[in-house]
């Protein structure tokens, strides 16, 4: 098995790969979690602590991380991120899905909310709508997966029909 002990060796890795999980969601599937050093997580150096690299590969745009295979977490390398972004987005526009009752109430009022303002962060949000950080938690996972993504450095929401070059977990705009 290989070990990642930098992020270059990381991003290495994703782009060879094309994408890699962030857990372990399926055996003999690459998973961060599974080829980084137990001992290396959560010490806050950039250069050799995973947790660092999720968010450091999508501020540089190296990466794309966000929901992949099911709704887990995991990095997409550019080369591909195209098929994953086919595969995983609706056709119809929100108010369509809406029309079609696809998507939940709050799911559409947490829509309208990113129409009104681009930038929130997740207590703005659950200001705004009146609910708790694990409803916010599971809309955004949601909105993620089913409608458009959020660019966690800027917060921004792309428009509805334009792939962008990369997205990242909205869940964790805080």
């Amino acid at each position: 098995m290989i070990l990642l002990r930098k992020y270059e060796d990381f991003i290495k890795r994703v782009e060879e790969l094309g994408f890699m999980t962030l857990t372990n969601i399926l055996t003999g599937l690459p998973s961060l979690s599974s080829e980084a050093p137990k001992d290396s997580w959560h010490t806050g150096n950039p250069e050799t602590d995973p947790w660092c690299w999720k968010d450091r590969a999508a501020e540089e745009k190296r990466l794309a991380y966000g929901c992949i295979l099911g709704g887990h977490k995991g990095f997409v390398s550019p080369r591909i991120y195209s098929i994953f972004y086919t595969a995983y987005h609706p056709e119809e526009l929100m108010e369509e899905r809406r029309e079609s009752g696809q998507i939940s109430q709050t799911i559409w009022q947490l829509w309208q909310l990113f129409e009104e303002k681009t930038l929130l962060s997740t207590s703005d949000i659950r200001k705004e709508m009146g609910v708790t950080r694990n409803m916010i938690g599971i809309c955004l996972s949601n909105k993620q997966s089913n409608t458009s993504k959020i660019d966690r450095q800027e917060h921004q929401k792309t428009p509805k029909k334009i792939n962008p070059p990369y997205f990242c977990s909205i869940a964790r705009i805080e």
